[in-house]
């Protein structure tokens, strides 16, 4: 990768670290105001780690395929 590329991506890796953070304390909000059962956010939160750990340069399509699969369950209401 040419240096602005790899740049970018580390960028987009650290930008998409925040959100799986944010998206993670979310999730304990929503179970404890009721708006979420424990199952489905144990699930959420394995899969955020997941990603969370594979975050890298070479991962970055695989972590949005798989951030897109958790919104999809949140959008089905798993």
């Amino acid at each position: 990768l040419a240096d602005s590329e790899r740049a970018s991506a580390e960028q987009d890796i650290r930008q998409i670290g925040v959100l799986i953070e944010q998206s993670s304390a979310a999730i304990g909000r929503a179970v404890a105001e009721g708006g979420l059962g424990s199952e489905a956010a144990a699930a959420l939160t394995e899969e955020l780690d997941s990603i969370a750990d594979g975050l890298s340069i070479s991962e970055l399509d695989s972590a949005g395929n798989a951030l897109i699969r958790v919104c999809q369950a949140l959008d089905d209401g798993e």
